[in-house]
């Protein structure tokens, strides 16, 4: 395991420092537009969960093969949840909860 790490710091030190900065970013902006769109917090299906993975895994690939020429999938499993999905989740869940927590003041709609 210590060498795919190892690997995974050698590939983003050549030519792949620019996806260190990219992904991260993109991710947390789309988090923060998804959360923004949330009505309310509450538990995400397993679909809202996996897919955000499996697209986050599929850019580190083809991010791989534009800045390295291959594709570690072991590295793009690694790279995409913990640079890419990880940024994106918490993004998403700090924004809803921000964005529809009750504010100071306003009141709940009284039932007629």
């Amino acid at each position: 395991m210590g060498d795919v790490w190892q690997n995974i710091l050698d590939d983003l030190s050549v030519n792949g420092h620019f996806r260190l900065i990219l992904q991260p970013a993109v991710a947390i902006i789309l988090g923060v537009r998804l959360g923004l769109t949330e009505e309310r917090p509450s538990k995400p299906s397993i679909r809202d969960e996996l897919l955000p993975i499996g697209v986050a895994i599929l850019v580190d690939a083809i991010l791989q093969v534009l800045t390295l020429g291959r594709v570690r999938p072991t590295a793009a499993l690694l790279v995409g949840v913990t640079v890419v999905w990880l940024p994106f989740a918490i993004a998403r869940a700090v924004t809803a909860w921000l964005w529809n927590r009750p504010r100071p003041g306003a009141h709940a709609p009284q039932a007629a």
